[in-house]
């Protein structure tokens, strides 16, 4: 089976996961009396929001590809859903359990079995951080950030390429060129006050 990492005239995964890494070695030009704390939270959850939804582009668009194949296997294991949409709904609203279905679809070993510390960082970027530049509470925020930024900029993104290239590794397939270097750059942001 041949990889498909877009959709029609989009090539979703890959704008998201530019957009992630863009940010990255973005210049902020901050007036001295103004904090540069909201400019650089904002970047830092650019960089874990997109990469989450680069991997569920990814693992998402691929599932969709196979649940469309003619004679799908993916597609006869689930006759209870008439749509991609409802079985995605259904089975596949964590991002980890779709990872592993198409593991299993690809016959290809699972992340944690080829690489456990990815999968380890994979769960923590998920449960610890993901979630909180989704769903930000106040009581915890500085003791989130003070992780987050202990963390290199390039954890979030550099976490995402690990999990979709996996797919091209274990297919014993070379990566595409989006997977090693970005094309969008964001080279300043200028703060207003």
């Amino acid at each position: 089976m041949r990889m498909k990492t877009h959709t029609e005239n989009y090539h979703v995964a890959k704008s998201y996961l530019d957009m992630a890494r863009a940010v990255i070695d973005t210049q902020l030009h901050i007036p001295r009396l103004c904090s540069k704390n909201d400019a650089e939270f904002g970047l830092v959850s650019c960089t874990y929001v997109y990469s989450h939804m680069a991997i569920t582009a990814f693992v998402s668009g691929q599932l969709y590809y196979l649940w469309n194949s003619k004679g799908s296997a993916l597609s006869g294991k689930y006759p209870q859903y008439n749509s991609f949409a409802e079985f995605m709904g259904k089975e596949f609203r964590e991002t980890k359990k779709a990872l592993k279905q198409l593991c299993d679809e690809l016959k290809i070993k699972k992340h944690h079995e080829t690489s456990p510390e990815t999968w380890q960082e994979l769960n923590q970027f998920l449960k610890n951080y993901r979630d909180y530049f989704v769903h930000p509470t106040p009581q915890d925020f500085s003791s989130i950030m003070e992780k987050i930024v202990r963390k290199p900029w390039n954890f979030a993104s550099d976490t995402a390429v690990a999990v979709i290239g996996h797919y091209f590794d274990e297919r014993k397939k070379e990566r595409p060129k989006w997977l090693k270097k970005g094309s969008l750059v964001i080279p300043k942001i200028h703060v207003d006050v």
